[in-house]
């Protein structure tokens, strides 16, 4: 009997990493039943990506338990450095 398939959706988040001054990637994996339900998780996590200008880089990935990529995609965004406080007189 074959294993069933089984779909992840991984949404990376590429964020700085302030120990070693470089970048650090923030991943999480959902697991679905059903193409479906993985479809859902994919593209809630790309209108995510899409709007969300914290990160340098977020992208999603749908891929089933034996390695087949279904779909991919990122989203690269100029981040705006947070502005200074106004100092008060």
């Amino acid at each position: 009997m074959a294993a069933p398939t089984i779909y992840l959706v991984s949404d990376m988040r590429t964020v700085p990493d302030s120990a070693t001054g470089g970048y650090a990637c923030i991943t999480t994996t959902t697991q679905h039943q059903t193409r479906n339900g993985a479809e859902e998780r994919y593209h809630t996590a790309l209108a995510a990506a899409a709007r969300n200008t914290q990160y340098p880089l977020m992208s999603a990935v749908m891929m089933t338990n034996d390695g087949f990529v279904l779909a991919s995609q990122a989203y690269e965004h100029e981040v705006q450095p947070e502005p200074e406080p106004e100092q008060g007189e």
